[in-house]
């Protein structure tokens, strides 16, 4: 296994799911009273180079992060990265998951992306068996998985490929077989099917050379080719889970698990079942084929629906923008554009001043204090009214929330500072770079993958601009930079939360 991920190793990237500052949220909606973010203990299997742990621990150390994978070659990579970075919380293993002790100090929160459909039977119980056995009290874990029935789709163009690539070593020879493969079929499929499932067919393999044209090598292989990628229905992974002792807490991300947008007769079924059943039944309806959950042990209580005044103990935060569309309604847009319309006052007065502090996060408690006397309800009811209507916000992805807020700027500074790990990233020249709410943002244009090494807090915009004309000049890009494509791209930065606050020297 090892070999094909040096071979073409798996792309490392940050998930704002595993995040513990988040992950700590969903332990909170349901009644689990997390650990303090700043001194945790964390591990993630799996890890591949710890490009997904290196911001975290840059921006908690106080913490101590712990990473293993079986690649040799990816841990070495990582353990380069730790060391140029001078990361003294972050400890990355060349180690096996069915050796790692399960005697040991907790862990706060154990994480593992890409692992539990990826491996044999015996990996998997393995890695139970450690979230079980090294897991804390009250500790989560993340764990992501293929689901059926949305895995059924994939599953043809998945065993015709092997099947044709079953007798080749190289795995880059296999990547390309597997696509020729692919075109080979498709080209032979009649113009007009006249029997149903031939349309369906020619339909499905249309669908699946699109999607698997525009998805990089990386993927095809340690998904789609891999010896072990086993799909799973959710209910037979929750009952893996009370096998040992746990249990599963919820999904990873909070928006998945709400019934609010199906038709009213579905969401009235749905709303009967027990969470388990439901959770199951989602699946069904949406034909989900990936899940991110969230697990802890079995004897933890959970309430049954989220708590609205657990966000009492939450920072909140979100872009907003308002849309009016007269004569009383407004198209409300938040984070990474996720849209809603609505005609209620409160949320138009939460949603104004949350987007006027952004890229801030406020305390849901110094909210409640600044609307005061804005809403019209009776003061004793304003703390349910607004983190009801945060909830509302937060399960239709608009509201980003987090136990403790990312260290932003307020403003743009004079002198700019990117966070460091995204530095790193740019300087490393990855297609992505993590933020401060731990996103891994996309970033196409070389030239603003120049500029952010240069944001180090040293640099005014002339010095800025200067600097980044002559690092443009040596074949980075051609475009012409101004003092006015300086301020932009800057502005875009803070928005997205990659500038950090600093006290700046004055004169």
């Amino acid at each position: 296994m090892s070999f094909i991920y040096d071979e073409i190793p798996y792309t490392n990237q940050t998930y704002p799911e595993m995040a513990p500052a988040q992950m700590a949220v969903m332990g909170r909606l349901f009644g689990l009273e997390t650990f303090d973010m700043a001194h945790s203990r964390v591990l993630e299997v799996g890890c591949g180079n710890g490009m997904n742990l290196i911001p975290l621990a840059m921006a908690a150390p106080e913490s101590t992060f712990e990473g293993l994978d079986l690649s040799e070659t990816a841990i070495l990579e990582g353990q380069k990265m730790v060391e140029a970075l001078g990361i003294r919380n972050l400890t990355l293993f060349h180690a096996d998951v069915t050796q790692w002790p399960l005697k040991g100090p907790s862990y706060d929160f154990i994480m593992a992306h890409g692992v539990y459909s990826w491996v044999p039977p015996t990996v998997r119980e393995s890695l139970l068996r450690l979230y079980k056995n090294r897991l804390a009290t009250t500790g989560l874990g993340y764990i992501s998985f293929k689901t059926y029935p949305g895995a059924h789709f994939y599953a043809a163009s998945r065993n015709m490929m092997r099947y044709h690539t079953h007798d080749l070593a190289d795995p880059q020879t296999q990547i390309e077989q597997s696509m020729a493969l692919l075109r080979f079929v498709l080209s032979g499929q009649p113009e007009n099917p006249t029997v149903l499932h031939h349309r369906f067919y020619k339909d499905y393999l249309q669908a699946e050379w699109d999607r698997l044209s525009a998805l990089p090598d990386w993927y095809l292989q340690h998904d789609h080719l891999a010896d072990f990628s086993e799909p799973f229905y959710f209910h037979q992974v929750h009952e893996a889970l009370a096998m040992h002792g746990l249990q599963y807490w919820s999904d990873a991300h909070f928006p998945a698990m709400q019934i609010r947008n199906f038709p009213k007769p579905v969401q009235q079924v749905l709303v009967q079942m027990p969470v388990l059943v439901r959770e199951q039944y989602l699946d069904f309806l949406l034909g989900r084929a990936f899940r991110q959950a969230l697990v802890c042990h079995a004897e933890i209580p959970r309430s049954v629906t989220s708590q609205p005044e657990s966000l009492l103990s939450c920072v909140v935060g979100a872009p907003f923008q308002i849309q009016e569309t007269p004569p009383t309604g407004f198209v409300l847009t938040g984070h990474n554009g996720s849209t809603i319309v609505s005609d209620n006052g409160a949320v138009r007065v939460i949603a104004a001043f949350l987007g006027a502090k952004w890229p801030q996060m406020v305390p849901v408690q110094a909210l409640i204090t600044a609307l005061k006397n804005t809403l019209s309800v009776h003061p004793d009811q304003q703390p349910l009214l607004v983190t009801r209507i945060l909830l509302g916000l937060y399960a239709d992805g608009l509201l980003v929330v987090r136990t403790i807020a990312p260290n932003v700027s307020q403003k743009v500074p004079q002198r700019p500072l990117a966070l460091k790990a995204a530095r790193f990233q740019a300087a490393y020249g990855l297609p992505f770079l993590t933020n401060g709410l731990h996103e891994a943002k996309p970033i196409s244009d070389p030239a603003i993958q120049c500029l952010i090494p240069l944001l180090d807090g040293t640099r005014d915009a002339d010095v800025l601009l200067s600097d980044w004309q002559k690092a443009l000049s040596k074949g980075y890009h051609t475009m012409e930079i101004t003092k006015e494509t300086l301020e932009s791209v800057l502005q875009t930065l803070w928005l997205d939360t990659f500038l950090e606050d600093y006290v700046e020297e004055t004169a």
